[in-house]
């Protein structure tokens, strides 16, 4: 799997953000609009552990990453492309009918959302960075 992450994110005014803060900022505003709805405050942050040692089964993955996933080249077996998905927005307490996919904002990872396929080519050279 790869990440396409949106590091700086365009703004209606022309100028720009960086992306975790605006990600942030439309997570809170879905969170609160929830809690509106549901006429409740929002959830309170989970307890700190106490445990020397502890294990987290799953986390969550930050808005403005989106991933792409392999898919296999039709009519080959070996080479493949990456195909832009989408990951679920899901708000606790919310129903779960009411989840919608987290879109990009950037130009580059919005190309062909509207034909709902984004391919990237991997004969393509792309720059690529390792986190450590």
């Amino acid at each position: 799997m790869v990440w396409g992450v949106e590091r700086t994110v365009p703004l209606p005014s022309g100028g720009s953000k960086p992306g975790s803060e605006a990600a942030n900022e439309t997570l809170s505003f879905y969170k609160q609009d929830l809690a509106r709805r549901l006429e409740t405050e929002p959830p309170l942050a989970p307890p700190k552990y106490k445990a020397r040692i502890f294990y987290q089964v799953m986390t969550s993955v930050p808005e403005y990453w989106i991933p792409f996933i392999p898919v296999h080249v039709p009519g080959d077996n070996r080479e493949i492309q990456l195909h832009r998905a989408a990951m679920p927005r899901i708000l606790e307490g919310d129903d779960p009918k009411n989840t919608k996919k987290v879109r990009p904002r950037t130009v580059l990872l919005r190309e062909g959302l509207m034909k709902k396929k984004h391919i990237l080519s991997t004969k393509k050279k792309c720059r690529a960075r390792a986190y450590g």
